[in-house]
């Protein structure tokens, strides 16, 4: 007896061990999934943003392609509007000078008129002699022929001269009007290019203005841009980091159970082959064993010695045995916990029919959380975790969250 309880207590040594190698805080499939969904989440997110920046890269392109066709206009505008101006400054000279020829060709008719009127006047008011005088003196008919035509010659004299004076201020205001009208001409169309001016002035300072809050969002979202990537890459990291962590976890629990099982074999030695009973109702038996322990109820807790509520039955069995689902679920719990109270490692599946099974003091786990399991797939293994004394399965039916005996749900026979 003494040599059995050295070999048992010898191999939990061995067993504390390995599962000592397994982190405390294991790593599920659906954490890693969860951290990849984020994951996804920050790289829409950052892709989200690298194409807003890109469309206002583009946006930024064309504002200043615009930008640079405003400048363009504005410097051709400017150009016509100093030759504009030079031309103004011509003919302003122009219709000066033309002012000046107005003005003595005005005066030179006033003269020459005047001049006129004034021989005619004092040749009529103060002398003896006068046109008709003067071919009334001839003394024969050729003379008084000659006289006349001589008087003839006087009056279309002064007639052709005062044509010419006025034909000169006529054609002084002629050229006067004509450069007036260019001048006019001109202003018009310099106005209309100021207007424009003014109109494209607006133009290239709204241009402007968009230039400027462009490149602020520009800069806001490249900002935006550095602060997703470093998030997408620590998440990225952070996936990676507990990918490999499962991928540790898992090789260590495949280490456990080639061990647990080379030590169910050592403490099996018959190598009797167990086979979970067929279902019974709605439940499976969740193990090959079916040594009940301690039954359901009040009992002395072995290891507290006190009298406390039983709340499910446990079921004697090997290190390492396998342990079933009693019927198909869902994972709603799925914990690995090596200390030495409450239940240790162990799997709650909730049930379509609205019950909660719960297999407790697990060494390692086959789920976890969130994950669906069949009836009668190996959800973990049995192991001595938590309150307990010596390897088996705690297992329990919970009905509308309170716990019920299990047994009557089975038509097994119990040892």
């Amino acid at each position: 007896m003494k040599r059995i309880s050295t070999i048992v207590i010898l191999l939990m040594l061995c067993l504390s061990l390995i599962v000592g190698s397994i982190p405390v805080c294991a790593v599920s499939q659906s954490e890693i999934d969860a951290l990849e969904e984020q994951r996804d989440i920050l790289r829409t997110k950052r892709d989200n943003i690298a194409s807003q920046l890109t469309s206002m890269e583009s946006d930024m392109e064309a504002l200043l392609h615009n930008k640079s066709v405003l400048d363009e206009e504005s410097y051709l505008l400017s150009q016509d509007m100093l030759l504009i101006s030079q031309q103004l400054a011509i003919y302003e000279e122009a219709v000066a000078e033309k002012s000046s020829a107005l003005e003595e060709a005005v005066r030179n008719e006033q003269v020459h008129y005047m001049l006129y009127c004034k021989r005619v006047r004092d040749m009529e008011e103060h002398s003896s002699w006068t046109y008709l005088s003067y071919i009334l003196q001839a003394d024969d008919i050729p003379e008084l022929i000659s006289r006349m035509t001589d008087v003839s010659d006087i009056m279309s004299a002064d007639q052709i001269s005062r044509k010419n004076y006025i034909n000169a201020k006529t054609m002084a205001e002629d050229a006067l009007s004509e450069y007036e009208e260019i001048l006019a001409a001109e202003q018009r169309k310099l106005d209309e290019l100021k207007s424009a001016e003014n109109e494209l002035n607006e133009k290239i300072a709204e241009s402007s203005r968009m230039i400027e809050a462009l490149e602020k969002d520009i800069e806001t979202y490249t900002a935006f841009q550095e602060i997703a990537e470093t998030e997408f890459a620590e998440a990225q990291a952070l996936v990676d980091k507990k990918a490999e962590e499962l991928r540790k976890q898992q090789e260590a629990e495949e280490a456990l159970k080639k061990q647990q099982a080379a030590q169910t074999t050592q403490q099996n030695p018959t190598g009797t082959t167990y086979t979970p009973p067929a279902t019974s109702g709605y439940y499976m038996w969740p193990s090959s064993c079916t040594r009940i322990t301690s039954p359901f109820g009040p009992r002395i807790h072995p290891l507290y010695g006190q009298l406390k509520p039983h709340t499910g039955v446990d079921i004697g069995a090997w290190y390492g045995t396998e342990i079933y689902a009693a019927a198909e679920g869902t994972v709603c719990t799925a914990v690995l916990d090596f200390g030495s109270t409450g239940y240790g490692s162990y799997v709650a599946i909730y049930h379509p029919n609205g019950t909660t099974t719960l297999y407790a003091h697990m060494s390692s786990l086959a789920v976890s959380n969130g994950q669906y399991v069949k009836q009668g797939q190996i959800i973990g293994y049995v192991g001595s975790t938590g309150a307990s004394n010596g390897p088996h399965i705690h297992f329990e039916i919970r009905q509308n969250g309170v716990c019920v005996d299990p047994l009557p749900y089975f038509k097994i026979s119990f040892s």
